[in-house]
C-alpha cells in the first residue's frame, strides 16, 4: 500500500528520508492465531508483482575496511570501495554513517556530551590526549545553560 509520509508540527524537527517504494500491488498479509492451537496460519495475496527488493545492507567486507582504515576520509574510503565493488548496492552518505561512528568511538566517552568533554578535559589536564595539555577554565553556569570552557596554555604562548 503507498502511504502519504507523516510530518511532525514542528517543523525544524522535519527531516526528508530515503525510503523503500511502494508500489500499488493490492498485496496483503493475513496472519490467523487461535489460542487453541499451536499452528500460525500466514497468507499472502498480491495482485501485481513488483521490482524486488534490493538489498542496501553494507557488507560485512566494507566494513571490516572502514575500520581498519577509519584514519581515512570518507571520500577517500569510498574511492577503496569502488575498487572492491564498482557498483555497491549501498550509499556512499551510508559508508559516511558508519565512519562517523566508529571514528566518535576515538573521543566519545559517554552519550551525555557535557559528561563526554568534562571526561575530556579531565584527560587532557593529564595529559593524555596527545602533545598539549588542556587547562579548563572556571565560568559561572547561568540557569538553562550548559557550557565548559578551556584553553592550550602552550599553543597561546607560541
Amino acid at each position: 500500500r503507498l502511504k502519504k509520509s507523516r510530518k511532525l508540527g514542528d517543523t525544524k524537527k522535519q527531516r526528508d528520508k530515503e525510503s523503500m517504494l511502494g508500489f500499488p500491488c493490492d498485496g496483503w498479509l493475513y496472519v490467523t492465531i487461535t489460542t487453541s492451537s499451536l499452528i500460525v496460519s500466514i497468507h499472502i495475496i498480491h495482485q501485481e508483482a513488483h521490482v524486488p527488493y534490493c538489498p542496501i545492507d553494507i557488507p560485512v567486507i566494507v566494513k571490516d575496511l572502514v575500520k581498519k582504515n577509519s584514519e581515512c576520509r570518507p571520500t577517500q574510503l569510498w574511492d577503496m570501495i569502488l575498487q572492491i565493488i564498482p557498483h555497491p548496492n549501498f550509499t556512499k552518505k551510508a559508508v559516511y554513517q558508519l565512519w562517523a561512528d566508529i571514528d566518535s568511538q576515538k573521543w566519545k566517552r559517554d552519550n551525555d556530551e557535557l559528561i563526554s568533554v568534562n571526561i575530556l578535559l579531565r584527560e587532557g589536564r593529564e595529559g593524555k590526549l596527545g602533545s598539549y595539555v588542556i587547562e579548563p577554565i572556571e565560568i559561572n553556569p547561568e540557569p538553562r545553560l550548559s557550557a565548559i570552557a578551556f584553553a592550550l596554555p602552550e599553543i597561546l604562548t607560541q
